[in-house]
């Protein structure tokens, strides 16, 4: 425990010391801005992710809509043929009981 205080007491000199000053300042600098662009770079990609998903959540808003407007002409479809089918049977019963009392 004694060799440890020392030797950061030893430590603490050395650090003070000008010409360690001169030697380490620019190391320090070049790492802070270095982490500086890595967190910049961090940032944007998280941006970017952000809008790959919104991006892609639009599309797939988009896709899903116009299915369901397909779905929904295909539906209209189908009902103006059935209902167009059963007039048309109305008719032929209409039809059928007239031609029916005419000749009776």
């Amino acid at each position: 425990m004694v060799i440890f205080f020392f030797t950061s007491l030893i430590q603490e000199q050395i650090w003070r010391r000008p010409e360690m000053e001169e030697l380490v300042m620019p190391y320090l600098k070049l790492r802070k801005e270095e982490s500086y662009r890595k967190a910049l770079s961090f940032i944007e990609r998280q941006h970017m992710k952000r809008l790959c998903v919104f991006r892609q959540y639009e599309v797939q808003k988009q896709v899903t809509h116009s299915l369901q407007k397909r779905v929904d002409n295909k539906v209209q479809q189908w009902e103006n043929l059935l209902v167009d089918q059963e007039e048309k049977r109305r008719l032929l019963k209409s039809e059928k009981t007239k031609t029916q009392d005419i000749t009776d």
